[in-house]
């Protein structure tokens, strides 16, 4: 079965500009979106945005089995797929902005997200899925019963700020609970911004409430959701 290092060498040749944003790049940027950039991506959008490259070369000088390094599941594969992916034409002119990162004990929040700039106007806005945090699970559980909960509600206001900073057209993703912030973003933010977004990426993330689904802001943008459920 093919991998996502066989799609770079396939396709890594490819800028954005003369082959666009597929399935297989979201699954990309949701993966790096596991990276953790404190203090490597600032927080403020009007900072100068940082090269792949450069944060590939940050973290090939660090110990990818620490857990400042990367994500606690798999440092190592998304360390590879990081040098990987910034060695490449189609990657390689991509920048990072916007590095938000909470994580809140007592109110059972964890929150992350990136954007990755394309280049031509485009941008994609990358969730994070749950670390390996207790905040993270609970905040992961009640998802399963609760009909926003603070995560979901940071999603929507992430989007609303970036898009009221940059440019042009926006794709969201992320991958498991990443995904599902990145549907619930795009069902409620501003109609204005919702007409901006291209389409919305969910790899294996989790549904929502009936109240979630049946509202006008989930109708509006149904169309452009593309959920990815990988086989048994």
């Amino acid at each position: 079965m093919a991998t996502l290092f066989d799609y770079l060498q396939w396709r890594g040749d490819l800028e954005f500009s003369q082959d666009g944003l597929n399935e297989v790049d979201s699954l990309i940027f949701s993966n790096l979106a596991y990276l953790r950039l404190d203090g490597i991506v600032s927080t403020e959008i009007t900072d100068s945005p940082i090269p792949l490259a450069q944060i590939a070369e940050h973290f090939s000088k660090t110990d990818p089995t620490h857990p400042d390094s990367s994500n606690y599941y798999y440092p190592e594969k998304i360390n590879k797929l990081l040098r990987e992916t910034a060695n490449t034409k189609r990657f390689k002119e991509v920048h990072l902005l916007a590095y938000m990162n909470r994580l809140d004990y007592k109110c059972s929040n964890q929150f992350s997200a990136v954007v990755f700039t394309l280049g031509n106007d485009h941008s994609y806005i990358a969730f994070r899925g749950t670390d390996n945090s207790i905040a993270g699970w609970k905040e992961n559980f009640l998802m399963s019963f609760t009909e926003e909960v603070l995560a979901q509600k940071q999603a929507v206001s992430y989007v609303n700020h970036i898009a009221n900073q940059l440019d042009g057209t926006f794709y969201l993703g992320g991958h498991s609970k990443g995904g599902n912030l990145a549907v619930y973003a795009g069902a409620n933010v501003k109609p204005e911004v919702q007409d901006r977004i291209l389409k919305i990426f969910s790899n294996d993330g989790p549904g929502f409430l009936a109240s979630v689904v049946e509202s006008e802001g989930y109708k509006k943008i149904s169309h452009k959701v593309k959920s990815i459920i990988p086989k048994s």
